[in-house]
């Protein structure tokens, strides 16, 4: 069976067998919709006892679909200690119970896919970043003083931003007199993902480091730039320019 290595950050290797082909086939043709069916167990026998009882389930009833069957298992797939995972391509009726009968019995088949998780240990916590309307006047001034971590990045902000702003950045994240208020997107949108992206880099030099990031809205860019795929300055000027852009 084909096999895929993956090296992991301490050296160490794991290796992961692949079942079937990625391309199309015979059995399921390009033009047709395939689904897949995520089936996950804390070993090879587990996943295979699933997917007997699964198709034992299946062959009873015709009141399912593809869809529902798919979306059901996924939001079961992953949990604890379930390392092994099997990936089901689901077509019709016929093909599909046809490839959980070959699951089950430990068989090759084409629309079926097995492997390992390469990473069994926690990946670490998930920084949930909102969108706007989690602001308040001075939200950032206590810590800009009390915490140097984040006052060099809050500042970092404001100089990334400087250039698209006609604003001070650091005027509107402490409510300093004089300053615009936090009302208008484009006041809003630029202080939030400052005050956001300065937050992260306190919890991880306090050692809270994510192992996965999400945002809503506005809080996609500051997820994006705390992933890595937005660098500061280029994080800057798209939300500038989209706070902008709503503003008016």
């Amino acid at each position: 069976m084909p096999q895929t290595f993956e090296e992991n950050d301490d050296g160490s290797k794991n290796v992961s067998e692949h079942r079937g082909s990625a391309g199309g086939s015979a059995l399921f043709p390009r033009t047709g919709t395939v689904l897949p069916w995520v089936l996950t167990g804390p070993g090879a026998a587990a996943v295979r006892a699933r997917s007997e009882a699964l198709r034992t389930h299946l062959r009873a009833s015709t009141a399912w679909s593809p869809t529902g069957v798919g979306q059901a298992l996924l939001a079961g797939a992953g949990a604890g200690a379930d390392t092994h995972r099997t990936v089901v391509l689901a077509g019709d009726r016929a093909q599909t119970l046809d490839a959980l009968a070959a699951l089950s019995a430990g068989a090759d088949h084409p629309a079926v896919f097995t492997g390992t998780r390469a990473d069994a240990s926690p990946a670490g916590p998930v920084f949930v970043f909102p969108g706007q309307g989690s602001q308040w006047t001075g939200m950032a001034r206590e810590l800009l003083d009390a915490a140097p971590v984040f006052a060099r990045k809050l500042h970092d902000c404001a100089d990334a931003f400087a250039p698209y702003l006609g604003h001070s950045l650091l005027d509107s994240v402490t409510g300093a007199a004089g300053g615009p208020e936090l009302l208008g997107a484009d006041v809003v949108q630029p202080a939030l993902f400052a005050v956001m992206v300065a937050l992260t880099d306190l919890w991880s030099a306090a050692g809270v480091t994510p192992g996965a990031v999400l945002g809503h809205s506005l809080g996609e860019l500051a997820a994006a730039h705390v992933a890595g795929a937005l660098s500061l300055d280029d994080s800057a000027r798209v939300v500038a320019r989209w706070s902008q852009a709503q503003a008016t």
